[in-house]
């Protein structure tokens, strides 16, 4: 007997605090589930374990990871001092480490008893959502600290909602000429729901800002803020608040809760405003990306009032489908009550003037909903010589992806615009030479999805008659049990480098799991008896332990890509001496662009071993020219070049004692003949 909980993100929504914690929770259960209800397992599951290469950058001293089947999972240092599991699909994460990463993975595939390997799958898989759950929490309370900071400062509340800044500030009217689609839904809506209908589900959610709001003042100090719900009653949080003051000092209602009350009263009064999309987040899709009968077998294109001759082209009809689907799924949304509701609303309803668009014009156009960068994201340059392959990569992404609207089945609609839309937004950067940086790191919602899409600073009204003090309670609160947690994960997930870092805690997992097979118990007491068990912190030594020590039925070696590029430029045209001087170097090769963030070095030192020392030093030298050069545009360019050159220097002492660190990386997979995932533009950026 085997259950399964399976979630989608077709809804946008999913994002909020709440139903993430429903949905981790619910995961949770399925994992502890299957690990006793579960049938047989099955034989032909694939588990390896993976060394990764060194290479400046993330993980620099290497990394590991456990392969089963297409999931691979393995530990990251966050950057604050605690780490974090990751679960990651392995294509996603060959294309991080191996192809962007320029790394080479060795693969050790193991020969484990079926009853081990479902063990361990299930040992990673509740380590994984259990952890998230607790350093998600952390997140939101230092997001929760940022704004109320914040909000003392001003001395008055505002929010960044995710979603708003899609739209015109300006109401505009549903009596102007370009709102008169937008008008005709919302008159069918209103002939559904009834008059006044979209009005009392305004009061409603402005209701619930303000409860919202008073329960962020309120806390567990037992006041209301001075906000009552209808009944008369104190809202809930509240009351909770006053029965277990101690239990969680943000149950009270927080940021998260504030957003999504915020974008659902956006999203209610955009619609009743009969607000468009800004013109520049309506992109039309160019002809040369458009699939060569259309959607459906038709004409790509088709006029406004239906064909000139013929019988009527059919091409216009899945796109009339999509925005009736689209306008079916946003009544139900705005019927539901659901708190969280807002995002959808605001998408579906931005979706939908694209459609509007797409039917009048006879053009295909698309929402651009995405962020751009602020003052703290920079997009990163693509290499010049690669800017048309990626721009071709993101037609054929574009192209394909339209060519599937219409037809694809078992996937959301919802899904399928997102995948559309996120194609187009990489076909921008990739002809602007550059790479989506994401929203500013400085942007809360960092344990969400929501910071992908536009959003807008909104005022709020301040709640009810709370006064400042009563915020700088509460913000006590907040930052007394932020650091009571931070306290409890930096005991029990803090980084070491030598007793917690991404191959003990993979190898504390293998212990546990191993220990369900007599025949394989023995392994953590074997590998504690290796002589290489005080360096097997290091992720090439561990290796050697898990291959020593448990059954491996294969080796295999998955070179990096410039590696992978060498040797088929080698079967291609022999490996002649004049191939081997001009690849050496990052002045002649044509296997290495030179990404933003790498350090700057002359030669390459990954083989032979023997001449390391002797690349090193004129590597050496080129660090620290760079370094005193860095200096002196320090002024200009923000110490970029200091910290490639220092960063030189540091990568090259290792080579004076023949170690190779240093191999160079990419900010897109350069060979645009990979997968679509691997080389999309967008997906390489890093939201």
């Amino acid at each position: 007997m085997r259950i399964t909980l399976r979630f989608t993100e077709s809804d946008p929504t999913r994002t909020s605090s709440g139903f993430r914690v429903r949905c981790i929770s619910g995961l949770v259960a399925s994992v502890l589930l299957s690990g006793t209800l579960e049938g047989p397992a099955r034989a032909d599951r694939v588990v390896e374990y993976w060394t990764i290469e060194a290479n400046e950058g993330l993980s620099a001293g290497g990394h590991a990871a456990i392969r089963i089947d297409d999931t691979v999972y393995h530990v990251e240092h966050r950057g604050d001092g605690l780490i974090i599991d990751r679960r990651d699909d392995r294509h996603d994460f060959e294309r991080t480490y191996r192809l962007m990463g320029n790394r080479s993975i060795g693969a050790l595939s193991l020969d484990l008893p079926p009853a081990v390997e479902e063990e361990l799958e299930t040992i990673l898989r509740r380590r994984y959502f259990e952890r998230q759950q607790r350093t998600d929490r952390l997140a939101e309370l230092e997001e929760d600290l940022r704004w109320l900071d914040l909000a003392i400062a001003k001395g008055g509340f505002e929010v960044e909602v995710p979603g708003a800044g899609l739209f015109d500030p300006e109401a505009g009217g549903c009596a102007l000429p370009e709102a008169r689609r937008r008008a005709e839904r919302k008159a069918r809506i209103v002939r559904n729901r009834g008059a006044g209908w979209l009005e009392g589900r305004l009061v409603i959610a402005r209701r619930r800002l303000h409860e919202a709001l008073g329960r962020v003042v309120a806390g567990s100090s037992g006041s209301d803020g001075g906000l009552r719900r209808a009944d008369g009653v104190a809202g809930r949080g509240m009351n909770r608040e006053r029965e277990a003051p101690d239990r969680d000092a943000t149950r009270g209602g927080g940021l998260r809760d504030v957003v999504e009350a915020a974008q659902a009263l956006e999203a209610l009064e955009v619609v009743i405003a009969c607000r468009g999309p800004t013109e520049g987040r309506l992109l039309t899709v160019p002809p040369g990306a458009l699939p060569a009968g259309g959607i459906d077998g038709g004409d790509p294109t088709f006029g406004s009032d239906g064909p000139t001759t013929g019988t009527p082209r059919p091409s216009r009809e899945p796109w009339q489908t999509i925005a009736e689907a689209l306008e079916g799924n946003l009544s139900r949304l705005l019927a539901s009550g659901r708190p969280d509701a807002g995002l959808a609303i605001l998408l579906t309803w931005a979706r939908l003037a694209a459609l509007d668009r797409t039917l009048v014009t006879g053009v295909p156009t698309l929402l651009d909903p995405f962020a751009e960068p602020g003052s703290g994201g920079v997009s990163r340059p693509i290499p010049g010589p690669l800017v048309p392959g990626q721009v071709a990569v993101a037609r054929r992404i574009l192209k394909g992806r339209l060519e599937r609207l219409a037809s694809e089945d078992g996937i959301p609609l919802e899904a399928r615009l997102f995948g559309i839309e996120r194609a187009r937004h990489a076909l921008v950067h990739a002809e602007a030479g550059e790479l989506h940086a994401g929203a500013p790191r400085a942007s809360p919602f960092r344990v969400t999805r929501a910071n992908r899409y536009a959003a807008a600073i909104l005022p709020l009204p301040w709640p009810g008659d709370a006064r400042l003090r009563d915020l700088e309670r509460r913000r006590d609160e907040l930052a007394k049990a932020a650091r009571r947690l931070r306290h409890r994960l930096d005991a029990e997930l803090g980084y070491g480098l030598i007793d917690r870092n991404c191959v003990t805690e993979l190898l504390t997992a293998l212990d546990e799991a191993l220990e369900a097979d007599p025949g394989t118990a023995s392994f953590a007491r074997d590998r504690r008896r290796d002589a290489a068990f005080t360096l097997s912190f290091i992720p090439v030594v561990a290796g050697r332990v898990v291959r020593r020590h448990l059954p491996v039925a294969s080796v295999r070696e998955m070179p990096g890509w410039r590696e992978e590029r060498l040797a088929r430029l080698r079967d291609e045209v022999g490996d002649s001496l004049a191939l081997r001087f001009r690849e050496s170097n990052t002045l002649s090769t044509r296997t290495y662009w030179g990404a933003p963030d790498d350090s700057i070095f002359l030669f390459f030192s990954r083989e032979p071993a023997w001449s390391r020392p002797i690349v090193g030093i004129p590597n050496l030298a080129v660090g620290m020219g760079a370094a005193v050069v860095g200096v002196l545009r320090a002024p200009f360019d923000r110490g970029w070049m200091l910290r490639r050159g220092l960063q030189g220097v540091l990568m090259s002492l290792p080579e004076l004692f023949f170690f190779n660190i240093r191999k160079g990386s990419f900010v897109v997979v350069p060979d645009s003949t990979r997968s679509d995932g691997a080389a999309s533009a967008f997906e390489a950026g890093g939201t």
